[in-house]
């Protein structure tokens, strides 16, 4: 199909963060419907099909980028590689984080909210934003409750056989390489877990 606009994503991890930023997809195809999205991620498996050109972050995909001229490019990453990437590929507007003086900073008063969050805890804290709409907001755009889109998972391979009379709980025992602090310890998971199924819940694992 003939195409009008070339789209570029960067958003390279954590997992969660890549699905939690799917809805932007519905978005994108409402207002360029005939746009070629692109999306460089370090986890092509979770990538929606909807997606053109998925590319892993890689030597290879980077020369290529760098090579294409895009329409937009959104950066949702601070990363210093994902910035120094927005940087140096070519596009007519630019949306999320850039490289400045080899720190990463906003491009433009859309992303200062997300940035701010990001450095000031009491912020963080006082924020009361989700993360889909920080990331629309990032991008220019209002959020409308767009859904995710988790097309890789519909398979029949994952079919729930757990109680439905029971209520269950989902613990959600991971977390990001820059998180770690925050993780807890695997012997309160299985304390939890136990109380939950004592009471009458059925605990279901995440992650």
């Amino acid at each position: 199909d003939p195409t009008d606009k070339k789209i570029l994503i960067i958003k390279l991890g954590a997992t969660g963060d890549i699905i939690r930023t799917t809805p932007l997809l519905r978005k994108l195809k409402e207002v360029y419907p005939r746009g070629e999205i692109w999306w460089l991620t370090q986890t092509p498996e979770v990538i929606p099909s909807v997606v053109d050109v998925i590319l892993q972050f890689s030597p290879q995909s980077i020369t290529t980028l760098t090579q294409t001229h895009f329409n937009f490019l959104y950066n949702l990453d601070k990363e210093r590689e994902a910035c120094a990437l927005t940087n140096a590929i070519s596009a007519d507007l630019k949306k999320g984080f850039f490289l400045r003086d080899a720190k990463c900073a906003p491009i433009d008063k859309d992303a200062e909210n997300k940035f701010l969050t990001g450095v000031f805890d009491d912020l963080n804290k006082a924020n009361t934003k989700s993360y889909p709409q920080e990331i629309f907001e990032m991008c220019g755009f209002t959020f409308s409750g767009e859904r995710y889109i988790l097309d890789n998972f519909a398979s029949k391979e994952y079919k729930w056989t757990l109680n439905k009379k029971k209520k269950i709980v989902g613990l959600n025992t991971g977390c990001g390489g820059r998180w770690t602090s925050r993780l807890w310890p695997e012997k309160h998971w299985v304390q939890l877990a136990r109380r939950l199924k004592k009471v009458g819940y059925s605990p279901l694992l995440l992650g």
